[in-house]
């Protein structure tokens, strides 16, 4: 039988499809948790700062990914076989976003089993639960 692939996408918080997992602090969303940045670090707040700050909280944040890799690789790995996952985040500016991070970072620990699609639209959501 051949592995799972995933799917990979991002979107901003009014994306409703139900592949959605919401990263935000303080998420209740299973998956989410996988993925929650700690309290305080927010990347969209880094595009009215300077790249250095982006890459401050970049780094911050990779290192708390991989600490929840460590911890929860099962969690991580299983998710190959939901078939998609769009993380959720409220940025507006997905190059400062660290819901793209956290799909570069899942990509990366699912080596050819996952493959990134980018930014969701709101109206992906609805095409994607079949209401047309």
């Amino acid at each position: 039988m051949a592995d799972a692939r995933l799917e990979i996408y991002t979107a901003r918080t009014d994306y409703t499809g139900a592949d959605r997992a919401d990263l935000r602090v303080g998420t209740t969303d299973p998956v989410g948790k996988l993925f929650e940045p700690p309290a305080g670090l927010r990347g969209c707040g880094a595009r009215a700062g300077s790249s250095a700050r982006w890459d401050e909280i970049r780094t911050r944040y990779t290192d708390r990914a991989r600490a929840s890799y460590r911890v929860r690789r099962e969690a991580w790995l299983a998710l190959r076989h939901r078939g998609s996952v769009t993380l959720v985040c409220d940025c507006a500016h997905p190059d400062t976003c660290l819901a793209t991070v956290a799909a570069e970072l899942l990509a990366r620990a699912l080596p050819g089993l996952a493959v990134l699609r980018g930014e969701r639209r709101p109206q992906q959501a609805i095409l994607q639960q079949g209401v047309r």
